[in-house]
């Protein structure tokens, strides 16, 4: 049983994985990108080293199927619908979360894996079981009905916007997850899918008497992020949008605070996005999945311009901001207890470098 909430981000270069282990014992992965590259971690062997011996994983949520988020996970996982992908070394998924376009889509993938994670999917969504989908756009209705399925026979199975997440109950599990992202939101009686792309959570973490809000934002885009403020203020879901931890969206790149002016020294965002950064509480952490940050202007993220702007709110809330390859082959390990965060960077089996603490308000 784990003594205190732990949040781990794996050092990919510009690919994500995080595992959540709660307090409890339940475990979250958040995607699964084995790279290969020889500046990252052997992810497989640390995630098993970090599993404890687990066999399973409670949940694991896979934000969009774009490789950097997927790579491997063909490899890794248990799939149920295929003998090939079963075997006694494989991990296995007790629930499995997706963005509905991860159901639906049928173009090529840039990875193997993305193919095989649409097929286990679609498997256990016609099991109705064992699985969640994100959103409720207009081909997934349409996808249910070829399968001769209903939305209505397989809502458990589906998560719309603007809710909890039923998987598990603060009360009990210490954890609350709040979707924010793919939404779909009416235009006359049509339902229109306005991004499909990535799972954008919000994760409410409970330590005693503290209360930890964490943002999950993926590869969410400034459109995107501008929507989920946009619905959240609509339906009075602020707090929602609070944070203590946030997962900085795509990799540190300027596309997601402005999508047309990078700017030349900085990144100036949206009025939403700004909103956005400005809920940050005292002592925020904002975590880069991404290499290091350049001196010069790049193409490809990590953009130089928009870590100043994540500088900024740093600065102005006392905070700190962690790229995962800072430090080379170092996980980044965010420990919560009700006494506030601890910050360490260790290597597979080393002991832990102590970064830093810091302990928000009770409550």
């Amino acid at each position: 049983m784990f003594v205190m909430t732990k949040l781990i981000f794996y050092p990919l270069n510009n690919a994500d994985c995080c595992l959540v282990k709660l307090n409890g014992g339940k475990t979250i992965l958040y995607d699964y990108a084995n790279t290969g590259s020889e500046e990252a971690c052997d992810l497989p062997e640390w995630l098993k080293a970090d599993l404890d011996g687990k066999e399973e994983i409670d949940v694991v949520a896979f934000s969009h199927s774009d490789q950097d988020h997927v790579k491997g996970a063909k490899d890794f996982f248990y799939m149920e619908w295929a003998t090939k992908y079963q075997s006694d070394d494989r991990i296995k998924i007790k629930e499995l979360w997706v963005p509905a376009d991860m159901i639906t889509e049928r173009h090529p993938y840039e990875d193997e894996s993305a193919r095989v994670l649409r097929e286990e999917a679609r498997y256990r969504l016609k099991q109705g079981t064992g699985v969640k989908v994100f959103s409720r756009p207009g081909r997934l209705e349409d996808w249910l009905k070829a399968n001769g399925l209903t939305v209505e026979s397989r809502a458990s199975c589906i998560v719309n916007a603007g809710n909890i997440i039923n998987t598990f109950n603060l009360a009990s599990d210490g954890i609350e997850i709040f979707a924010h992202a793919p939404f779909s939101m009416m235009d006359g009686e049509e339902v229109i899918d306005k991004n499909t792309n990535s799972l954008v959570h919000h994760l409410r973490i409970e330590e005693g008497l503290t209360t930890f809000d964490v943002l999950m934002c993926a590869d969410a885009v400034q459109s995107t992020l501008d929507g989920i403020v946009t619905q959240t203020k609509k339906y009075r879901n602020e707090d929602r949008l609070a944070w203590d931890i946030m997962k900085v969206a795509h990799h540190c790149s300027s596309k997601s605070l402005n999508d047309t002016e990078k700017g030349q020294d900085e990144t100036e965002p949206s009025e939403n996005i700004k909103w956005l950064l400005e809920q940050a509480k005292d002592k925020a952490v904002q975590v880069m999945t991404c290499k290091r940050i350049p001196d010069e202007d790049t193409d490809q993220p990590p953009h130089k311009q928009a870590h100043k702007t994540y500088v900024n709110t740093s600065t102005q809330v006392g905070g700190e901001i962690l790229v995962t390859m800072d430090k080379h082959l170092k996980r980044t390990v965010i420990e919560l207890d009700e006494c506030g965060y601890v910050i360490k960077r260790n290597e597979l089996g080393a002991a832990a470098i102590l970064t830093s603490t810091a302990a928000p308000k009770v409550g």
